[in-house]
């Protein structure tokens, strides 16, 4: 009750002073230069030479540093990264930085969050108007009312379906917080239309669908080379919402195909984490990493057979897209997001019937004409399915939008 009574009123004290903002400054976005900015350790080392050594990347912090890229060189944005370290030695100069202010987490719970919010009041005081806040779901909130106080807009990226049905695995403590960040939002981005039906459905807010950004990923091998070598590759959080269960269940059903499971660490009970690494490690068609910097899991892409998805949910999956651009097939457990993983994406979602999918994989990786046009089906799915420069112009007519809408 405290905490919720402590964000009521920051967030009032907030929401009046962007009030008495003059609304020319929203107008006049029409024709400016619009700051972007993220709040950004989590997805910083994405972003400077060799400091991801040992850091382990999730999907969700790889489209962040995507986006801040994209942001960076079109000349209609201006991308404004905040840290809690000083600015790095190796981040290119397109990039602004501003070092933001330590996070006071003990004390009374009203009087530190009041001063989080005045320290984090002077960090959008180097931040040129307009602005957009980008956001995923756990930034934090001092940083949030801050932005309204200071008449920047915040626009938040919906990374999850997760994110948004209430009967997911995430616990009611998180709920609570995920909803405080959403409700902050000047505006929403989907991943998906169903993403979006859902937003709809049990936010009752409007959103928009805006894409995802493609990666450069390492080249690949041959067809043949990756065919023989049988192998399927799975990449996640060891997190219950992902279920490295299913893929272990698969390894077992499959003893002659080698699965290389890349497991980043998340925020799942140690236990859970352990259960699941110490089942992989005790498996021999399976080559367990506990998560790897992005560089090498992207190396990976280009040198196994398949992509295999066991999640019970996802937004867009960044692996469907990586496993794209390379040109291997993915097959998903549960998941089809936006009905990409069909046949005629060179693709398959098995809709839970674990049978389903161990067929798709076994007549995928014997039969080489058969693969083959799968990989070539998957490659022209990403040439047509996503395109950088839409999202960030899709973007750009979003953050538009809120600029003119007054507070």
């Amino acid at each position: 009750m405290k905490k919720f009574l402590t964000d009521v009123v920051l967030s009032v004290l907030a929401r009046r002073a962007s009030d008495k903002r003059d609304s020319a400054k929203d107008n006049s976005a029409k024709d400016t230069c619009i700051t972007v900015f993220f709040e950004a350790d989590d997805f910083l080392p994405l972003l400077t030479d060799g400091a991801d050594d040992g850091w382990r990347a999730g999907g969700a912090e790889v489209q962040q540093s995507y986006l801040a890229r994209g942001f960076a060189l079109d000349d209609r944005f201006r991308a404004v990264l905040a840290g809690s370290d000083p600015r790095p030695a190796t981040l290119d100069e397109k990039f602004e930085y501003i070092q933001i202010p330590g996070h006071i987490t003990r004390g009374l719970p009203l009087i530190g969050r009041l001063i989080n919010l005045m320290r984090s009041q002077a960090t959008f005081k180097e931040v040129s108007l307009p602005a957009v806040f980008l956001q995923t779901q756990f930034e934090r909130l001092d940083l949030s009312y801050a932005a309204q106080a200071a008449g920047v807009k915040i626009v938040r990226w919906i990374n999850g379906d997760s994110i948004v049905e209430p009967d997911s695995a995430i616990d009611e403590v998180s709920r609570m917080h995920i909803t405080r960040r959403l409700d902050a939002a000047d505006a929403l981005v989907a991943q998906s239309v169903y993403q979006q039906e859902l937003i709809e459905k049990f936010l009752k807010r409007p959103s928009t669908v805006i894409g995802s950004m493609l990666p450069d990923m390492p080249q690949a091998q041959d067809a043949t080379s990756r065919f023989e070598s049988r192998s399927v590759l799975w990449v996640g959080r060891n997190h219950q919402t992902k279920n490295p269960e299913g893929l272990l269940d698969l390894a077992e059903l499959m003893p002659t195909v080698d699965f290389i499971f890349v497991a980043a660490p998340s925020d799942a009970s140690p236990e859970y984490q352990d259960t699941i690494a110490k089942r992989a490690q005790a498996l021999p068609n399976v080559i367990y990493h506990p998560g790897l910097p992005l560089e090498e899991t992207q190396r990976l892409y280009g040198n196994v057979s398949m992509c295999v998805n066991t999640s019970h949910t996802e937004g867009m999956p960044n692996t469907l897209i990586e496993a794209s651009v390379v040109g291997i097939p993915t097959g998903a457990l549960y998941v089809n997001p936006e009905n990409l993983l069909v046949e005629d994406n060179g693709c398959f979602s098995a809709g839970g019937d674990m049978k389903a999918l161990v067929e798709w994989i076994q007549e995928t990786l014997d039969d080489i004409r058969l693969y083959e046009k799968r990989c070539k089906q998957v490659r022209e799915l990403a040439l047509h399915q996503w395109d950088n420069q839409k999202v960030i112009d899709d973007y750009w007519r979003i953050f538009k939008s809120v600029m003119l809408r007054h507070p």
